[in-house]
């Protein structure tokens, strides 16, 4: 289901990758700014990193799948004001439970409960991970191939079973939050179901002799059908290969794969005609979603366009995007705080500070996956796949050890502060986000 999540808050669990709070920088270009929130016990060693995807085990007998769980939500008041996430360091042992209180428009406190359920003393710690996500960022299409460019949401007719069935599914278009050509994709499943099939018409600057045409696309199930696309009325028949595996199941299908769009080039031969019809449809679609595609629009070509060597050097059609244009950056750091400073493209930078109540162990910036960066600092072994990989720079902040006595819990706090003098103005109006389920 496709629409927009309208709230009345700037703070909330919104991250898709992240354990923690997220707080909405800017409304209408959907910047979010990710608090990760980790904790971990000392010995005996045991750590809820901040991934929300969390690993699933399966029986070989009956084939049931169950989920490894670090943590769950509780106590969520429904404007976000407040809510809890109980950490678990031992499936019936110690845990933690963060509380995260919106105390104003700028400002949130959490307080952290750490519960020791043995007979002995032991230390914990916890982190905060603050990252920052520009959701707004789009490619730009090369200027000079614009002419031969279809986008797929400008189908002139579609026949898809999520059209007529799937409610709120806005004729099987998505809002395309980045690294899109187009604001919105052709996707929710189309190309699932036999008689799945788009329509497109457009006008070619000239004729072909010997044509290509490129898809620009997204896939991330395993199924891998045939496919059917006629130029009027000529067939050429193709294969959408395997783009993306969605790690940790389902969890985040729809919003962390936008940098994972991939071309496909497929000949269609002479086209005399600068009117041009498009047909494409599925021809063994297995009648569910696992076959899907995402289609961002296709591009007409006289000949390999220029770079085409296939998968390992695929030609560009947008112009590169500038690289870190977005990141956190510590700037200042003492006893009971640190200041870190956040950076977007054509925004105004703004400062978060997190204050703690107890001698902070150390705070400090880096690039790269910063589940990566955690995992590797406590010597565990690499992830499957990291949905965080091509996370902007971040900052991070690692308490001191907190000791718990015997059979005892602890409460430590934190607050998270945004400056208010260089915010970006935004709109009064419920901010609202992109969702895709």
């Amino acid at each position: 289901m496709t629409g927009q999540l309208d709230l009345k808050t700037s703070w909330g669990p919104f991250s898709p990758l992240y354990l923690g709070i997220s707080h909405i920088l800017n409304a209408s270009r959907g910047s979010m700014a990710d608090y990760a929130l980790f904790v971990g016990r000392k010995a005996p060693e045991s750590v809820v990193l901040p991934d929300s995807a969390f690993d699933y085990v399966q029986s070989i007998t009956d084939g049931n799948r169950r989920a490894m769980v670090g943590a769950v939500p509780e106590e969520v008041s429904p404007d976000y004001s407040s809510f809890s996430l109980r950490y678990y360091l031992e499936p019936h042992g110690d845990t933690a439970l963060a509380r995260f209180t919106v105390e104003s428009g700028t400002r949130v406190r959490c307080e952290l409960t750490l519960r020791n359920v043995s007979g002995e003393k032991r230390e914990y710690y916890y982190g905060l991970g603050i990252t920052v996500s520009d959701t707004g960022r789009k490619v730009m299409l090369k200027e000079d191939l614009r002419p031969w460019w279809i986008p797929a949401c400008e189908y002139v007719n579609i026949q898809a079973y999520q059209k007529s069935f799937a409610l709120g599914c806005r004729q099987c278009l998505t809002r395309s939050c980045s690294w899109g050509v187009e604001e919105e994709v052709l996707a929710q499943a189309f190309g699932g179901w036999p008689e799945d099939r788009v329509t497109y018409r457009t006008t070619l600057p000239k004729a072909l002799k010997d044509g290509f045409l490129y898809f620009r696309f997204i896939k991330y199930g395993k199924p891998n059908p045939k496919w059917e696309v006629r130029v009027n009325g000529h067939v050429t028949e193709f294969q959408f290969h395997r783009t993306w595996e969605i790690p940790g199941g389902s969890w985040g299908k729809n919003r962390d794969a936008y940098e994972e769009w991939r071309l496909l080039r497929v000949p269609v031969g002479s086209v005399p005609e600068t009117e041009v019809t498009v047909e494409l449809r599925c021809l063994e679609a297995p009648g569910n979603d696992t076959a899907r595609i995402w289609l961002d629009g296709m591009l007409f070509s006289e000949g390999l366009l220029p770079g085409d060597q296939g998968e390992l050097s695929p030609p560009a059609l947008v112009e590169e995007p500038v690289r870190e244009s977005a990141f956190v950056r510590l700037e200042s750091s003492n006893a009971n705080s640190s200041t870190f400073e956040i950076c977007l493209p054509e925004e105004e930078r703004r400062k978060t500070t997190i204050t703690v109540d107890q001698e902070p162990g150390r705070a400090r910036d880096g690039s790269g996956s910063l589940i990566a960066h955690l995992r590797e600092a406590r010597e565990l072994p690499p992830a499957r796949a990291l949905r965080d990989s091509k996370a902007a720079p971040w900052g991070l902040i690692e308490s001191a050890p907190i000791a718990v006595p015997a059979y005892d819990e602890r409460t430590v706090s934190f607050t998270i502060g945004l400056d208010e003098t260089s915010a970006v103005p935004v709109a009064e109006s419920p901010r609202k986000l992109p969702v895709s389920l």
